[in-house]
């Protein structure tokens, strides 16, 4: 399983439970994750269509 899928569930559960503060840092740190991975692919295909012919 993917390490921001655990992080986003973990996240969730723990502020269901009532620890939102620790909750919610997993919850951002999970989104950060995503998001830097998303980044990195737009900014990889645009490097791939760049060097081909």
């Amino acid at each position: 399983m993917p390490v921001w899928i655990v992080l986003v569930l973990g996240g969730t559960a723990l502020a269901v439970l009532g620890l939102a503060g620790l909750g919610s840092i997993l919850l951002w740190v999970g989104a950060y994750i995503v998001l830097s991975g998303i980044v990195m692919t737009i900014v990889s295909l645009r490097r791939t269509r760049r060097q081909r012919p």
